[in-house]
């Protein structure tokens, strides 16, 4: 089967499974992903073999020097879930980048999003959520990092916990995407979206002066 490559113009919003979009996407285009993955439907492993499926594949796309943002939310265990009790926190984030780790990526950090505005939560046996993770990773060892972009108004090289908002149920915390785009790319570079839960991510990244390229179900 002939496999029509997408022409690189203006940003883009892409229809279809990730995973044939993918394909279409030119070699060595991209310079960063900023995504947030969907919480699970299926079941958590179905989720994990989606998930690390779809960032093998997204790894061809990529330049030598690129880097990988991925958010993901986290929730409780289902019935669905085989051998959780329900109950347990499931640990999808970690889950998900050791997973990632193990296929050859480079799990660099994890960045603690401190949400100001958290929802309550009515729960008597556990304290309040009002975290959420972004983790940076890239598919090679050396890869593009602006620091200075980074700094806190001290000078200092900026830390793993982030204050921010939260506007909607899914998606980036707000304000971080901007961080990831001025740190890890070029004005002009592509910034790819595999997911799309948010047109808030797009809308974050042409700001900077990139293009974007999200896959959209």
């Amino acid at each position: 089967m002939i496999i029509t490559k997408i022409k690189l113009g203006d940003s883009q919003i892409l229809a279809g499974d990730p995973l044939r979009v993918l394909a279409r996407i030119p070699t060595g285009s991209i310079q960063a992903i900023i995504t947030s993955v969907p919480r699970p439907e299926f079941g958590l492993d179905a989720f994990l073999d989606r998930a690390s499926a779809i960032f093998a594949k997204a790894k061809r796309v990529l330049r030598r020097d690129a880097t990988l943002w991925l958010h993901v939310g986290d929730g409780y265990a289902a019935p669905r879930d085989k051998n959780i009790k329900p109950g347990n926190l499931l640990g999808i984030p970690w889950r998900l980048v050791l997973r990632l780790q193990a296929d050859g990526w480079y799990l660099r950090t994890e960045i603690i999003c401190q949400i100001r505005n958290a929802m309550p939560e009515h729960i008597r046996d556990r304290p309040t959520r009002a975290h959420e993770y972004v983790f940076l990773l890239s598919p090679n060892r050396h890869y593009y990092y602006r620091q200075t972009e980074l700094l806190e108004p001290s000078g200092q090289n900026k830390r793993s916990v982030w204050l921010t908002a939260k506007r909607n149920h899914d998606g980036f915390p707000a304000g971080v995407v901007k961080s990831c785009v001025e740190v890890s790319t070029r004005p002009g570079d592509y910034v790819l979206d595999p997911f799309m839960i948010s047109p808030a991510v797009q809308v974050a990244i042409e700001a900077e002066g990139r293009k974007y390229l999200g896959i959209q179900r």
